[in-house]
């Protein structure tokens, strides 16, 4: 089966690998994962619509009878033949890529990207935070064969990952947010997480370009590279207005009025007009793109229920996003100004420190109330004046619904395996 062949013929819908989301005349990959065989879901893929599936040939030694007359291919690998797959077919389609790193903000920064491209090209996107080794090639393999321009998030949590994405992706401009802290149980040092967000341009050509956010100090020192690099520039920033945390500012020439609260997203819009402005996009299609974008939920999502004002920012944390959510909440209107911050994770050993840093910073200081949740983060509340730490999600739930008073402000922020939004689930204010 040539499956490169099939995909620039269009004989397949899309590329899945998870049988309850099934696609219809689309090409199951049975992927092997720590909780789930995925060569043991093929024959339910195939009822549900897949016209075929990758099958490991190990899985079809053991059970050649059950895959009788159907539509299978056999691969050594599923994990490796989807990303072979993915880099053949991005070679083909040869779009225009863009890739957005960094320890934080990438979502964002995709999503407010890709609303200015899709105005000007033909434009496709990773969906939520496919951002992954697996997520990342399944995002190219349902590419539209139309698509001029992809934008792609790429994500890593060790070493070594993310130059097996670049291999994929091939990106010819890379958007670096920061560097910080995320996952550096796994790095050790913040010099090596920017080293290995670097491994994003190791497939660089000779128009490669690197743009990189010039208020993040390892970002704006950055040794010379044998590709183009571009910064945003600080001094080139006019903060016009801000009301409730958005920000109206003048970068370049150009006017934005933000619609999303947080300096840090204004940060990311300086990224994507420098980006857009490289592509030939106008200046007023970009203006448009950022001012059309709305944010994305579980991260500083902000709503009103029952009088008080709601920041969802449970999706993920680390100590500059917790730093930043902080001074984004305190522009808020409100009476009192509480915050329940769970652990950030993945931090080593250097947890209990950092978590202890995260108490001393002057806005969190500032805050009216603060409630933690975690191993580590009472550390955070210790240092507070009127903290609190619960050891069960119940007891902090039934805490806040007794203290909550209309007209407070209240931001909600962990790591994801903290789940957080439980706490939210668990607010008894109807919304509004």
């Amino acid at each position: 089966m040539d499956l490169l062949k099939w995909f620039r013929e269009g004989n397949f819908s899309g590329v899945f690998i998870d049988s309850r989301k099934p696609l219809e005349g689309g090409l199951f990959i049975c992927i092997r994962g720590d909780k789930f065989d995925g060569n043991s879901f093929a024959l339910t893929a195939i009822d549900a619509g897949a016209k075929a599936a990758l099958v490991e040939r190990h899985y079809y030694d053991d059970n050649p009878a059950i895959f009788e007359g159907k539509p299978i291919a056999l691969v050594e690998n599923g994990e490796k033949t989807l990303l072979s797959l993915a880099a053949s077919y991005r070679d083909w389609l040869d779009p225009n890529v863009i890739s957005i790193v960094g320890s934080g903000g990438k979502t964002n920064t995709k999503n407010m990207f890709a609303e200015i491209c899709k105005r000007a090209f033909e434009t496709h996107a990773t969906k939520g935070n496919l951002n992954n080794h697996i997520g990342l090639p399944l995002t190219l393999l349902n590419t539209p064969v139309s698509t001029e321009v992809l934008v792609l998030e790429m994500g890593v949590s060790r070493p070594g990952a993310m130059k097996t994405l670049a291999s994929v992706a091939k990106p010819d401009i890379v958007l670096m947010t920061n560097v910080g802290t995320s996952h550096i149980e796994h790095f050790h040092s913040k010099e090596k997480i920017l080293h290995e967000k670097m491994q994003a341009n190791a497939y660089y050509q000779e128009d490669h370009l690197l743009i990189v956010n010039g208020f993040d100090p390892m970002l704006n020192n950055l040794p010379e590279q044998p590709f183009r690099v571009i910064r945003t520039e600080p001094e080139e920033l006019k903060v016009i207005d801000t009301d409730e945390g958005i920000f109206h500012f003048e970068y370049k020439g150009i006017s934005i009025h933000l619609q999303v609260p947080g300096a840090f997203q204004m940060h990311n819009a300086l990224l994507c007009i420098e980006a857009a402005r490289e592509m030939g996009i106008d200046d007023h299609v970009i203006q448009e793109g950022i001012e059309h974008y709305r944010g994305e939920s579980q991260r500083f999502m902000v709503s009103k229920r029952g009088g008080i004002t709601i920041v969802d920012d449970v999706y993920n944390s680390s100590p500059d996003s917790i730093s930043g959510a902080v001074e984004t909440m305190l522009m808020l209107t409100g009476k009192r100004h509480i915050a329940v911050l769970g652990d950030v994770l993945e931090l080593g050993e250097s947890a209990e420190e950092v978590h202890r840093e995260i108490g001393h910073l002057p806005q969190v200081k500032e805050l009216d109330l603060l409630f933690t949740i975690g191993d580590f983060a009472s550390h955070i509340s210790s240092h507070h004046e009127n903290g609190k730490h619960f050891r069960d999600i119940r007891t902090l739930i039934n805490t806040l619904n007794e203290t909550l008073q209309e007209g407070d402000v209240l931001l909600v922020k962990a790591s994801r395996a903290m789940e957080l939004e439980r706490v939210l689930r668990g607010l008894e204010i109807d919304n509004e």
